[in-house]
């Protein structure tokens, strides 16, 4: 049993039901049934148009031979891109987690040095939990161990952007190409390279900023003693 689809609703109601007539070959209103034919395989709609009375053969067949050329007039453009799309979100994906990384590792050199300056400003003699120098040592070289990991990551990220940039640009270049193609056929911009117009905007993804470690978290400013008095009330 045919699947009805949107085309087939579109058909149905221009000819006031399914057509019992096919308009000869080379006459505007064939090549007019062709192209729609051919604007509903590149919207994915594969299946041929519902035809009881038997009389789109034709158009069919004919829709079907420069569906095909038009694809294959455009496959290499379409496999670079293809290949470019899956290399730039793999890039991608190493840059998102190179700076979740980096991030983590900053946390770690934060929270330390929170812990440093909390000790300094104590004086030894003020209390039993005095760290001793080899605890101090140890923290400052934590510290730095941290900061030298996320400033490795945040580099990491940032190699691995510029790769993506590198693979949008190859899509970039083979989209134009394909265009140059349609252009030459006389043909619509795009429709040639079906998922390929698509995979080029999601290799042009923006990459990730690349930040610097910060050192210090920000803290939430306290508000003033009678505006907390205030609030109780």
């Amino acid at each position: 049993m045919h699947r009805m689809c949107a085309d087939d609703a579109r058909i149905f109601l221009q000819h006031g039901g399914f057509p019992t007539t096919a308009p000869e070959p080379d006459t505007m209103e064939f090549r007019l049934d062709v192209e729609a034919l051919k604007a509903q395989f590149a919207s994915c709609t594969t299946d041929n148009p519902h035809d009881p009375n038997n009389v789109l053969g034709a158009e069919v067949v004919q829709a079907s031979a420069e569906w095909q050329n038009e694809l294959s007039g455009q496959k290499t453009q379409r496999a670079v891109i293809m290949d470019a799309e899956e290399k730039a979100s793999g890039h991608l994906r190493v840059a998102a987690q190179a700076m979740g990384e980096a991030l983590g590792q900053s946390l770690i050199a934060i929270r330390l040095t929170d812990w440093q300056a909390h000790w300094l400003k104590q004086a030894p003699s003020s209390t039993m939990f005095y760290p001793t120098a080899t605890e101090f040592a140890e923290v400052k070289t934590n510290i730095e161990r941290a900061r030298e990991r996320a400033q490795g990551r945040v580099f990491v990220a940032g190699r691995a952007a510029l790769a993506a940039q590198v693979e949008a640009a190859r899509a970039d270049k083979a989209k134009g190409e394909a265009y140059a193609v349609a252009d030459a056929a006389g043909l619509p911009r795009g429709r040639g390279l079906m998922y390929g117009q698509q995979a080029v905007q999601v290799s042009r993804r923006p990459p990730p900023p690349r930040r610097r470690p910060s050192r210090r978290p920000r803290r939430r400013r306290t508000p003033p003693a009678h505006r907390r008095r205030t609030a109780r009330r």
